[in-house]
């Protein structure tokens, strides 16, 4: 499971891949637990809200949604829920491999991987915010 992830995860990266070439990455790691927006079983918790720094290690873009691996201080990697790709697309940002960004999100966990549902992306003086103060997504409300 876990080879898989690094393994997609380094291919995205490269090669910035988007639309059908990352939907049909996400749809082959999907099974082995890393990547859950599709089906939509992250729920915020506002009981996990965390705050961190880092340096953008690649962004998945596919048709559906915008996602960032964050490499941590620590060594660690963070995968980052940005949202769907018309809302992230409204946004106006330009993020690029080693940009330093902070994170303000729910970290979950999903089939046993860690994953932050991003609230607010700070990235070059500007704020990004994709959730409410309660976690509920602003492209959803109406």
């Amino acid at each position: 499971m876990l080879l898989t992830t690094i393994l997609a995860t380094t291919v995205l990266t490269q090669q910035s891949v988007r639309n059908a070439d990352a939907d049909r990455a996400v749809e082959k790691a999907r099974p082995n637990g890393w990547y859950t927006h599709y089906q939509g079983s992250a729920a915020w918790d506002p009981e996990t809200v965390i705050s961190f720094q880092g340096h953008v290690k690649g962004m998945i873009q596919s048709a559906k949604s915008v996602d960032l691996m964050v490499k941590l201080p620590n060594g660690g990697t963070a995968f980052v829920e940005l949202g769907p790709k018309e809302y992230f697309d409204g946004q106006a940002v330009n993020i690029t491999a080693d940009d330093t960004v902070k994170v303000r999100g729910s970290k979950v966990m999903v089939n046993g991987e860690s994953l932050v549902l991003c609230q607010e992306l700070r990235h070059h003086g500007s704020n990004i915010a994709f959730r409410t103060l309660d976690g509920r997504p602003f492209w959803s409300l109406k």
